[in-house]
């Protein structure tokens, strides 16, 4: 349910892009300082020919600041006089299946909540009102070329028609100011047609690039997530941002990710889940008899109210899903007929706190538009899978510096 969009964030982002001296400055005051000496660490036992391996990620994050998006951009461009390596330099860090990039995005994230922790007493309480939160939605990955590691058909529900790519699964979250990537996973789509798995023929998957990885590497893990259904690494990636210290009070996701094993997993864990709901073939116990959801509408229909702030007709219920009591919104704008489910574990918000705090939601989808148009999301091109990894992974730590640029000119 899309509420609200991000314009301003979008000009901030275009208007750091064309100017040189911002870049140069950018560098120095945001990107390396969420580069702490842990990720020092990391990387020192990273071969890159005698050459700095940090340096190298910094410089390849920061290649959309200069208009480039692959390494084969750098050398016909003004800048290929400054980079004293060359082509496989960069190729073999990209390709490095050692590099735990999770760990590494994840690091720069601490780091980022770290730096702009609330010193005054004014902050605090601001913080103290502002809700935290998880985020999470799949995005199309396009590709062009059938023989990356791992491709597939996918279907785009934006597109609606079979396109080659990967789906790209994000976790976000909110602080209250800023939103972070914090985590994500590639995925492929096996297809419906057993002739043709993954909507690729049995010639074109063979044709495919592979390369062998130790059970100890990162990227065997990265490339096993590829076929690991997406309701289950969500919960995963959650699982992983709360056991290296980041933690929301609220989980946001659209109706393709509701389940029971996901409100089970955020309710055992102490926080709260606000969803999109389908009006499909769940069921609902109220008063005592079960409901699916367009059955439970129709003898509810009179009990709808008008919420004059959002223009909105809405219709509050108090239900039980699997066992689990939950609050259910039927809302439609006042201008259209269709009704939507938004889902609340909290049974005791309002209507209108819970639409404020789902509006968060839209946050990823603006991360997705900016990633995409600025900072070359998707665009890595490599056969090998580990590269697509990394690329993704620096934009990431590119998005969160920019993140941090923006909350310091904020203040």
């Amino acid at each position: 349910m899309k509420v609200f969009q991000d314009t301003q964030a979008t000009q901030y982002l275009q208007s750091i892009m064309e100017k040189d001296e911002q870049k140069s400055r950018f560098i120095q005051q945001y990107l390396k300082p969420l580069i702490h000496s842990g990720i020092f660490r990391i990387f020192q036992g990273v071969k890159t020919k005698g050459f700095n391996a940090l340096g190298i990620v910094q410089f390849l994050a920061c290649l959309p600041l200069m208009g480039l998006y692959s390494i084969g951009a750098i050398f016909p461009s003004e800048y290929a006089g400054f980079v004293l390596c060359q082509k496989d330099v960069f190729y073999r860090l990209k390709n490095n299946p050692n590099i735990p990039w999770r760990k590494i995005v994840a690091s720069i994230s601490r780091r980022f909540l770290k730096l702009v922790q609330p010193k005054s007493a004014d902050q605090i309480a601001e913080k103290m009102s502002s809700p935290s939160c998880f985020i999470f939605d799949d995005t199309d990955i396009h590709k062009t070329g059938q023989k990356i590691e791992g491709i597939s058909k996918i279907w785009s529900h934006v597109q609606h028609r079979s396109i080659l790519g990967f789906k790209g699964l994000f976790l976000g979250f909110w602080d209250g100011k800023s939103f972070l990537p914090i985590d994500f996973s590639l995925h492929r789509e096996k297809g419906k047609k057993s002739h043709k798995p993954f909507g690729l023929s049995f010639k074109k998957l063979a044709q495919q690039f592979t390369k062998k990885r130790q059970d100890d590497q990162a990227g065997k893990q990265r490339k096993a997530e590829l076929d690991v259904k997406k309701t289950d690494r969500v919960i995963q990636m959650m699982q992983y941002a709360i056991s290296h210290g980041v933690k929301a009070s609220f989980v946001l996701c659209d109706s393709w990710f509701f389940c029971e094993n996901l409100l089970q997993f955020v309710t055992k864990k102490g926080m709260n889940l606000i969803a999109g709901v389908k009006m499909g073939k769940l069921t609902f116990s109220y008063q005592g008899k079960n409901y699916s959801p367009k059955a439970l509408l129709a003898i509810t229909k009179r009990k709808a109210k008008f919420c004059r702030k959002l223009k909105m007709h809405y219709i509050p219920l108090n239900v039980s899903y699997k066992g689990i009591e939950i609050q259910l919104f039927f809302v439609r704008y006042a201008n259209q007929t269709k009704w939507r489910i938004i889902m609340n574990s909290d049974c005791k918000m309002s209507f209108l706190k819970t639409i404020e705090i789902y509006q968060i939601r839209w946050s990823i989808e603006v991360f997705f538009k900016e990633a995409k148009q600025y900072l070359g999301l998707g665009k890595c091109q490599s056969n090998d899978f580990d590269a697509h990894i990394a690329h993704i992974s620096m934009t990431c730590i590119l998005f969160m510096a920019l993140a941090l640029k923006k909350r310091f000119d904020c203040h």
